[in-house]
Parts: C-alpha cells; sequence; structure tokens
C-alpha cells in the first residue's frame, strides 16, 4: 500500500475591526464610571425613597454635563433608549405638534438612516406631502435644493449631520440659516449621531434654534442616547394610536414620557 503524507499551512490572517462608528467596545473609564451605577446606584430614580433620590440626582448630574458638552440646558436633555426612538420622538412629535397638524409639508434627504425615513414613509401613507431631496454623487446635500423645497406649509426639515454609511458631513449650519430665514417656525431636526465625539455639536454654532432637535449618541454599548430640544418648557404628545415609539407607552423621569416635565 502506499501512503501519502501533505502538509497543510494556513495562514490566518488578523482582522481589524472598522465598523466603529455603529458599535464600540467599552472604554475602562467609561466601565469603572459605570461600575457605581450598576452595583450601588440602582434604583428606581422615579422613587420618592432616599435611594431613589440619589439615583434621581446622578441622572440630572448627567444631564447637566451633557448639556454643558452642547452648550444646551438641562431642561432641554431628553434621554432616550436609543437611536430609533430619539428619530421617532422628534419626527413623529413634530409632526403632531401643538394643535396638531394633520397634514403639511416635510422634508428629507434620500439617504437618512432608517429611523428617519421610515417615519416620514407612514407620514407620507398619513396624508403628509414628503420632499425625498437627492444627493450628489458624492454623497452631499446641496443647500440651494432645501431653499427650493421649502413651502408655505413646511412644518419640519430633517436632515443629518454626518452620514452613517459613507461619511459625508453635510452642511447643517447653512441649512439651518436658510430654513429660519424663509420661516423661523420651521422645525430643523438633525440626527447627529455619527457627529458626536468628532465635530462641534454646539447648538449655538449649528445654528439649531430653541424649536430644533438634534440626536446624537454614544456607542451603543457605553451608554444609551439623548436627544436636546431647543425648545425650554415644550410638551410633545405622539397621539396618532400607530405611532412608535410612543410618549404613552412608556414611565420615565420627566423627559419626554407621558409629554410631561417639571
Amino acid at each position: 500500500p502506499y501512503k501519502i503524507s501533505f502538509k497543510v499551512v494556513i495562514n490566518v490572517m488578523k482582522r481589524i475591526y472598522l465598523d466603529y462608528a455603529a458599535a464600540t467596545p467599552v472604554r475602562e473609564e467609561v466601565k469603572k464610571a459605570m461600575e457605581e451605577f450598576s452595583d450601588k446606584v440602582y434604583e428606581n430614580a422615579s422613587g420618592i425613597y432616599q435611594e431613589g433620590l440619589k439615583a434621581k440626582k446622578a441622572l440630572e448630574d448627567s444631564r447637566r454635563k451633557i448639556a454643558k458638552m452642547v452648550s444646551a440646558k438641562p431642561h432641554e436633555i431628553i434621554f432616550t433608549s436609543g437611536g430609533t426612538e430619539g428619530n421617532n420622538l422628534a419626527i413623529f412629535g413634530t409632526a403632531h405638534l401643538g394643535v396638531g397638524h394633520l397634514s403639511g409639508h416635510i422634508i428629507t434627504a434620500s439617504f437618512e438612516h432608517r429611523s428617519v425615513l421610515e417615519p416620514f414613509r407612514e407620514l407620507e401613507k398619513r396624508g403628509f406631502e414628503v420632499t425625498y431631496l437627492k444627493v450628489s454623487r458624492d454623497g452631499f446635500v446641496d443647500p440651494e435644493d432645501v431653499r427650493k423645497a421649502l413651502r408655505p406649509n413646511t412644518i419640519l426639515v430633517s436632515i443629518m449631520y454626518v452620514n452613517n454609511e459613507i461619511g459625508t458631513i453635510q452642511p447643517v449650519r447653512e441649512i439651518s440659516k436658510i430654513i429660519k430665514n424663509f420661516n423661523k417656525d420651521i422645525i430643523f431636526h438633525t440626527d447627529a449621531c455619527q457627529a458626536a465625539g468628532y465635530l462641534d455639536i454646539s447648538v449655538e454654532k449649528n445654528l439649531w434654534t430653541k424649536k430644533d432637535w438634534v440626536f446624537v449618541q454614544a456607542g451603543k454599548r457605553e451608554i444609551n442616547s439623548s436627544n436636546f430640544r431647543r425648545r425650554a418648557g415644550i410638551r410633545i404628545s405622539l397621539r396618532n394610536r400607530t405611532a412608535r415609539p410612543d410618549s404613552r407607552t412608556r414611565e420615565g423621569i420627566r423627559d419626554c414620557r407621558r409629554g410631561k416635565r417639571k
């Protein structure tokens, strides 16, 4: 009988993770800071007992720190569970704000995140007029296209700060200026998730006004998200029964739950 021998060489290449814009490992300093809230300060921050009040104080301290980071006021910060809830809150909340718009004109870009596009498509089914702006071959929204799309009945414009797939940085400051010069009552919503930590997201520098919505998020594994609304005292009620997430479906600390704040 013949004996056959052979040598197998397997070249295992070291893989390099390049998707940090989507999710990141937890930094040691973040892990250390969060340990206290996992092991010691874990009580219900809505509770009126001593431990609950301690948890609420920690929450409000975080709110103040985030507000300082973006040049906003603490009461303008709204904590949410993530990107989808944050963008849904801003879009559906604006659509049914105040007297309750049953129709109107809203604008977004064709390459927005699904958590923005899906609410726009849903509102389109409900009777809202929607303009989906095309982007250039390089992935940019032309501010002049925004100007041309604005109408007397426009109530909302939603343009992201940095695209989550190709990384293009949109001229949100210029777009905001165009919108407010046309009609200061139009609300400008910006998904700034990919900009946080890399670009200046100061509300003053980017001309976001007290009526606008901005969404930011840290790495999904590090901390949850926060919306900051540049309007003190506004009450948002997501009245449409099919809108999700709905402010009536969750209880929470002040924020947007059930449309209330202190």
